[in-house]
């Protein structure tokens, strides 16, 4: 066989005719590098504190308002393991024949686009006004930030090594446990915004 038929047949096919996007997952390494340069840069710039002002940074911050989000991990930390979980059950069944550090190359965009959004001053207002749950919100630390886009990996990987009946079981398991402890939670949070909740 000659060798660029070799090549072409071992490519993977991600399904974009896009130079760009086909050269972010060819140069994986230095876009991960990228985004997570983009994730910290932003959040400073946005004026986010790289640890907890309240002077000292926890591994584990058990209250679900007092210096929310300050810390390395939380209860909404189990959120962002379901939402790694959800993430690869999907990319498998939409896109089968990727590889799986292509995927977790998705995964990293999707939790560095999705933090970067939730710290903005309009998400911030919504996600603390609603319901009153978390009042002391006032956006995430630059350490815990970064923490709940490892904790999507680590749900990523979790993801990619589970059949998905375990995996959706996994998925409403961390939501029902956020939701029982500090009574928030993504479907909450959903009910609350549409006024089904109080």
């Amino acid at each position: 066989m000659p060798m660029s038929l070799h090549r072409q047949a071992s490519a993977p096919v991600y399904g974009w005719p896009n130079a760009a996007v086909e050269w972010t997952f060819r140069h994986r390494r230095v876009t991960a590098g990228i985004l997570i340069a983009a994730h910290v840069g932003l959040l400073l710039w946005m004026g986010r504190p790289l640890l907890c002002t309240c002077g000292d940074t926890l591994l584990w911050q058990p209250s679900g308002s007092l210096h929310s989000s300050q810390h390395a991990a939380d209860w909404y930390s189990l959120l962002h393991v379901g939402f790694g979980i959800a993430v690869a059950l999907s990319l498998h069944w939409i896109r089968p024949r990727w590889r799986r550090r292509d995927n977790a190359l998705v995964a990293l965009f999707c939790s560095t686009v999705w933090e970067l959004v939730e710290n903005t001053p309009a998400v911030i207002g919504l996600l603390g006004n609603a319901g009153n749950v978390a009042p002391d919100y006032y956006g995430d630390s630059l350490v815990n930030s970064l923490a709940d886009s490892g904790f999507v990996l680590l749900g990523f990987w979790i993801g990619t090594r589970v059949t998905l009946r375990l995996g959706l079981t996994l998925i409403v398991a961390m939501e029902l446990a956020a939701s029982v402890a500090i009574r928030d939670g993504w479907l909450l949070v959903a009910l609350r915004l549409t006024g089904l909740v109080a």
